[in-house]
């Protein structure tokens, strides 16, 4: 998918700590606001997504 992203892309635009994007991974996944599954190219890494029934509210619909 192309709205995939991972921990590392995360990081590198941010400057938080591999620690704090971690956590705050677990917390966004935990309320289901995003879901995680391995990454296509490596196996041993996760993407994130939004879920469906956030992704209009991030793009400005209703």
């Amino acid at each position: 998918m192309s709205n995939d992203i991972s921990q590392g892309y995360i990081r590198s635009k941010t400057g938080l700590s591999k620690r704090a994007v971690k956590y705050a991974l677990a917390q966004l996944v935990s309320l289901g606001l995003i879901s995680a599954r391995g990454s296509f190219q490596d196996r041993r890494r996760k993407v994130y997504f939004l879920n469906e029934n956030f992704r209009g509210d991030c793009n400005g619909n209703q």
